[in-house]
């Protein structure tokens, strides 16, 4: 009986000894590296984290996001409630769904990438192109964008040193709350747009926000305030929490159709449920005839290369004051 409860009895001292040592007003806070693994699982897993393997190498990540957690209990919980939120409302497309759960359906996803090529040749060819009516024209001026919520990415970029490839599509896929096709500043229109929703319901304007907002008056604010989007609502949401929105640009100086195509393979791969998207999109190319399946496929061929960009940029946050 005494073998069994000493751990117990061990962990508990630990957990407590750990709990002093934050509580110290010092900004300068020692991260107790022997700190027993078994324990710092416990705790991020009742904070709603999911730990992975804790390694020599990963350890020390594990306890500064436990300290993060225990500093701030409810700017974290905050987050918290956004990944629930986020987990709750998904619904990927099964193919999707799987990579996020066995690693070797999530290894298969670079196979998609023949179908990619015919869809990437057939564009490039002008012959296929240049003859023809193309949606939005023949100028290569487009790209695609996807919109990342970063309480749920929590700074992917930043700990992909430490995690594998396959834990990083498990926080990323959650993390993209829009799609979009766009040109020129197009991401930046959801972002002036929440602007406007935000300055109303924010208690604490500053005053260049309010000069901004007032000077602002169309037949497009008044439709919003009565009827906001859930893309712009999750945008607000995304600042009343001190973050700002994550705009990643991917597959520049493409046509329009291509970047039409792009667009409506990722939305079918990650669902509808799961976006702010308000429909689903339209497929230009031999695309136009693929099954189902296949198109879902390249979707996620195209999330999993936008994954690479992410990390190799990092992240950028767009916040309010970003913006006037």
């Amino acid at each position: 009986m005494i073998s069994i409860q000493y751990p117990i009895i061990l962990r508990a001292k630990q957990i407590e000894d750990f709990n002093q040592t934050l509580a110290s007003e010092s900004t300068n806070i020692t991260i107790p590296v022997d700190y027993e693994t078994d324990a710092l699982r416990a705790e991020l897993t009742q904070f709603g984290e999911t730990v992975g393997p804790i390694t020599k190498s990963t350890k020390k990540l594990y306890l500064k996001r436990l300290i993060k957690y225990k500093r701030n209990p409810e700017k974290m919980a905050l987050i918290q409630s956004a990944k629930q939120d986020a987990s709750q409302s998904s619904n990927y497309s099964i193919e999707l769904e799987r990579t996020l759960h066995n690693t070797n359906w999530f290894k298969k996803i670079p196979e998609a990438v023949e179908f990619e090529l015919d869809m990437i040749n057939f564009f490039k060819n002008s012959s296929n192109t240049k003859n023809k009516m193309m949606r939005e024209g023949h100028l290569k001026q487009s790209f695609i964008y996807l919109l990342i919520d970063p309480r749920i990415s929590q700074n992917l970029p930043g700990d992909s040193m430490f995690i594998s490839k396959f834990d990083a599509w498990k926080r990323f896929i959650p993390s993209i709350f829009y799609v979009g096709k766009g040109k020129s500043s197009r991401p930046y229109a959801h972002l002036y747009d929440a602007l406007k929703t935000f300055n109303r319901r924010s208690s604490q304007q500053h005053e260049e926000l309010n000069n901004y907002s007032s000077k602002i008056k169309s037949p497009r604010e008044e439709k919003l305030k009565k009827n906001p989007s859930k893309k712009l609502e999750r945008i607000v949401d995304i600042w009343k929490s001190g973050k700002g929105v994550v705009c990643l640009h991917v597959f520049h100086n493409i046509l329009p159709a291509e970047a039409f195509t792009r667009e409506a393979a990722i939305i079918e791969a990650l669902g509808l449920k799961h976006l702010t998207n308000m429909k689903i999109g339209d497929f230009y190319g031999p695309a136009k005839t693929w099954p189902m399946r296949r198109k879902k496929n390249v979707g996620m061929l195209i999330l999993f290369k936008a994954l690479q960009v992410y990390l190799a940029e990092g992240e950028s946050q767009l916040s309010p004051s970003d913006l006037i």
